[in-house]
């Protein structure tokens, strides 16, 4: 119970309660900013009762903060409660209608008919789409299993290996994109080393950009600490503009995919560790565990367990490349590397 109430409330619901006698006021009706849930009047004993509730600006009744007005000879008592509408005055017991009761049974009553419509809609969708799979024989069931993504993923033996990059235009003939990144800590400091490399089908040349960059995050900030162009040479590997910066700046002269092989027969044998799906984006990922000389070789590693995770988005009509792997170690990334056919923007062609 909670006696907290504003005296001019108080006093403009006594003013009201002599309406209850002359049959002014009634069940429903609205005083203000507050509605009439019961009345009582009493003609035995002079008792006069009401209890009201406030209305919010949508119309709702706030049944959490009742108050219940009533006059016994002319002695007038104010309680204020919180969902009760049982209330006793000093010679006897009287009872208003529960309305906090109703209103709850009624919004169960509503939630149990939305319940079952739902309940009916979603029984139809899935029978519905049971019946399309089936009458169309596609191969939708079982999106997102394992087997379903291990099949998304085994096109990745186009590119890993490729140990001439120069063969991916005849892969690629529109163009396409490398980026390579490596996260790692430093100085309390989180530092990214990225390359991101475009490849020209009307030139034939794969060049871009390498860059060292730390971020901070209160408030967020990226500062470039070192930076190149880089165009990969036949012979010569990945070449930087500024050659003093290629010891940290590069991971190898050589792309990953150039000696990492992969195709779904290495994959199947692979210790499977994780996978998701989205079926609103499309987007897959499968994350094996092994030990692997080249990713050794590149990353520096002496033949330590590492996660590679392979990820890659759905379409069915967007047919195109699309692969990135993701080499951690513990729970860290530590590597990425991605490839993806991709037409180059004008302001790339020349």
């Amino acid at each position: 119970m909670i006696i907290n109430y504003e005296r001019y409330r108080l006093s403009f619901f006594l003013e009201k309660t002599y309406e209850i006698e002359n049959g002014v006021l009634k069940k429903g009706e609205e005083l203000g900013k507050y509605k009439i849930l019961a009345l009582e009047d009493n003609q035995n004993n002079g008792m006069q009762a009401m209890a009201v509730a406030p209305v919010n600006d949508r119309g709702e009744v706030d049944i959490r903060r009742i108050v219940i007005e009533y006059k016994i000879e002319h002695e007038f008592q104010t309680i204020d409660g919180v969902g009760s509408s049982i209330f006793f005055d000093k010679k006897y017991d009287i009872i208003i209608k529960n309305r906090s009761r109703e209103m709850k049974e009624e919004k169960r009553e509503r939630e149990s008919k939305v319940k079952k419509k739902l309940t009916k809609i979603i029984g139809t969708v899935i029978v519905g789409a049971l019946l399309m799979m089936t009458a169309t024989g596609c191969g939708i069931m079982g999106m997102g299993s394992k087997s379903w993504i291990e099949k998304q993923v085994s096109d990745i033996e186009k590119v890993y290996p490729t140990e001439n990059p120069e063969d991916l235009f005849e892969k690629f003939p529109i163009g396409f994109r490398i980026e390579q990144r490596k996260i790692f800590e430093k100085d309390g400091k989180n530092y990214s080393v990225e390359i991101e490399m475009r490849g020209n089908p009307k030139t034939k040349k794969i060049e871009g950009i390498a860059r060292e960059s730390f971020t901070e995050y209160k408030p967020f900030k990226e500062t470039i600490v070192k930076e190149s162009k880089v165009e990969y040479v036949k012979g010569e590997g990945l070449v930087l503009e500024k050659p003093e910066l290629e010891d940290s700046l590069l991971f190898k002269k050589y792309f990953l995919f150039q000696k990492l092989k992969l195709n779904k027969d290495i994959l199947k044998k692979l210790e499977v560790k994780d996978k998701s799906f989205s079926f609103e984006t499309g987007k897959y990922n499968i994350k094996y565990l092994f030990i692997n000389k080249e990713i050794d070789n590149y990353l520096g590693l002496n033949k330590q367990k590492v996660s590679l995770d392979i990820n890659g988005q759905y379409s069915e009509i967007d047919k195109t490349y699309f692969h990135t792997i993701i080499i951690g170690k513990n729970t860290e990334i530590d590597f990425a590397e991605k490839v993806v056919e991709e037409e180059i923007d004008k302001e790339n062609e020349e």
